[in-house]
């Protein structure tokens, strides 16, 4: 069996296609993508249960979880950061 490396190496036109589809900006989720997309590679070709799908449906279903694991986090620190603030401008207020 091929390894890892040159599996994920062949299979890396995938990674352009979801970015192309979502029309995401390569700066700020390539990193989320590519690990996702990984994890993906490694999960498949180490399950046997998978290959009764195709690669790219389980990659492009990885990233697009990996995606949105990664906003919610975004979202979640946004919204604990304006907690905060709010904190301290009454604290400031109130001397």
């Amino acid at each position: 069996m091929r390894g890892q490396k040159e599996f994920a190496f062949e299979n890396r036109s995938i990674i352009k296609s979801f970015f192309d589809v979502r029309k995401l900006d390569y700066d700020e989720y390539y990193n989320v993508a590519v690990w996702s997309y990984l994890r993906a590679v490694q999960k498949y070709l180490t399950s046997s249960e998978l290959w009764d799908y195709r690669f790219s449906a389980i990659a492009l279903y990885a990233m697009k979880s990996g995606l949105y694991d990664y906003r919610r986090k975004q979202r979640r620190r946004k919204r604990i950061a304006e907690v905060v603030n709010m904190r301290l401008g009454a604290m400031s207020a109130g001397k």
